[in-house]
């Protein structure tokens, strides 16, 4: 090895050192490694060969906060995503027997969601530690099934194993940032509300006048609907539902961040009640929040709310696991 080479080697690594320590030593994630500036003085001779307004458009293409992200720290800074929520809950509720018995199942899953079919994907992410899971949920996220729906779901858990139930409304975000719009896979980039449950309850309450649901008669309107016949029963229902928090929506800021707020306390209430009705004969959990989806190719991500243990023999969730949860990485 000539000098000239010793002398270009030891430059390098006294380079390597002083920018680690640079960027913060007590730090191991943002420290660079020998390789890493290898490949960075790489990159930069490949921009080197192009022109400079094209390595300025790639530099901030790969720097810029998207629209759908700024909305997102915005309006639901504590938001994970469903891998991470996923995986954190895994940790405070083991969905097996313990480790010498990975095959054993203890906990039965069951969401109440909305239909829509954006949603699934939180419970493919529960479904990955959990299994196949037993859907409560209608029309924006509403605990339709009930009573009967809950006790159904009761007889299936595990011998001397618990439930674990996961629910909320859920909300879009599309590709510009706006709230309450989202861009479905095949349909030209075109946005359209989402939750179409929960917006067009929205447009129902705000009107000056609303259809009775529990007569023929009508206030306002020409003619009963399919509300009253029985064929659009989960929507007449979302729409009885949030009627009696109109004047909460329309003194809301921001009436479409409120809405899925509104909701939720509406289905928490409401999933607690079916509980405390049905009795429990096993011990559940209760996660729920408020899903988010982003535009397509982006993780979607879900804000909990609430994460309570407990419930056995009718007695009440004393336990609170949400801020265990926040704590986990």
């Amino acid at each position: 090895m000539t000098r000239a080479t010793c002398v270009f080697i030891f430059c390098l690594l006294a380079t390597s050192f002083s920018w680690t320590i640079a960027l913060d030593v007590t730090d191991p994630s943002r420290r660079l490694t020998f390789g890493q500036l290898l490949t960075g003085s790489l990159a930069l001779q490949r921009q080197a060969n192009l022109p400079a307004s094209q390595v300025t458009k790639q530099t901030d293409a790969s720097l810029a906060i998207k629209p759908y992200e700024e909305t997102l720290a915005k309006a639901f800074p504590r938001a994970m995503t469903y891998s991470s929520l996923a995986r954190r809950v895994s940790k405070l509720v083991p969905p097996t027997i313990s480790r010498a018995s990975p095959s054993t199942p203890k906990v039965l899953l069951a969401t109440s969601l909305c239909c829509d079919e954006v949603n699934r994907g939180l419970e493919q992410e529960f479904g990955a530690y959990y299994g196949d899971c037993f859907s409560m949920g209608g029309l924006a996220g509403f605990p339709f099934s009930g009573v009967t729906g809950f006790q159904a779901m009761q007889s299936h858990i595990p011998n001397d194993g618990s439930a674990l139930i996961v629910y909320g409304p859920h909300v879009g975000i599309d590709e510009h940032g706006t709230l309450g719009q989202l861009q479905r896979a095949g349909q030209g980039g075109v946005a359209t509300p989402c939750c179409g449950s929960a917006a067009a309850a929205a447009k129902y309450v705000m009107q000056p006048q609303q259809p009775a649901f529990n007569s023929g008669e009508t206030h306002g309107a020409a003619k009963p609907t399919a509300a009253f016949t029985g064929l659009d029963m989960e929507q007449s229902q979302v729409n009885s539902l949030l009627l009696s928090h109109k004047d909460a929506l329309s003194r809301a800021a921001d009436p479409t961040l409120e809405l899925p707020y509104i909701l939720f306390n509406i289905q928490n209430t409401m999933l607690r009640q079916i509980v405390q009705v049905a009795g429990s004969n096993a011990p559940l959990a209760l996660l729920g929040g408020i899903q988010i989806n982003t535009p397509i190719g982006a993780s979607d991500y879900f804000l909990p709310l609430v994460f309570d243990a407990g419930g056995t023999g009718g007695r009440r969730f004393s336990k609170s696991m949400l801020e265990g949860l926040y704590d986990l990485q």
